[in-house]
């Protein structure tokens, strides 16, 4: 959970940010919505919950919860980039409708791809004591 509501919340925070404040295009060729605007939303929300939920939930000190948060952050806006990439180079809007208007279940879970390696390897080098949390 340390790792899938931070990533949900960043595709969340990516929509509402990039809806009421996206003025700059971030790839107008991998993906026409995306902008810079919406990154920094979808990135600033993933650091905001890994920092509550590390530091408040599993008791880690603010500045490790804040460095999971910043991995698992740039890791999701990767694994999203590369979710838009295929779609892309295979000429599809989604993966899918059985979501409704959140596409296909890859669209939904793009972003865990890359996240929920990177934080695994951030448990597991950064913060030892944490790694049976990781499933070490």
């Amino acid at each position: 959970m340390l790792v899938l509501l931070p990533v949900w919340a960043s595709d969340t925070g990516a929509f509402v940010f990039g809806k009421y404040f996206g003025r700059h295009k971030l790839s107008p060729c991998l993906s026409p919505a995306k902008t810079v605007e919406g990154a920094l939303g979808g990135l600033v929300s993933t650091v905001v919950l890994s920092l509550l939920m590390g530091s408040v939930w599993i008791g880690m000190s603010w500045w490790h919860a804040l460095g999971l948060g910043v991995v698992t952050g740039v890791a999701c806006q990767f694994g999203d980039a590369i979710e838009s990439a295929m779609k892309r180079d295979l000429g599809l809007k989604d993966f899918g409708t059985i979501l409704g208007p959140h596409g296909g279940v890859l669209d939904r879970f793009d972003g865990l791809v890359l996240a929920l390696p990177a934080a695994h390897l951030y448990l597991i080098c950064v913060l030892p004591p944490y790694a049976p949390i990781a499933g070490l």
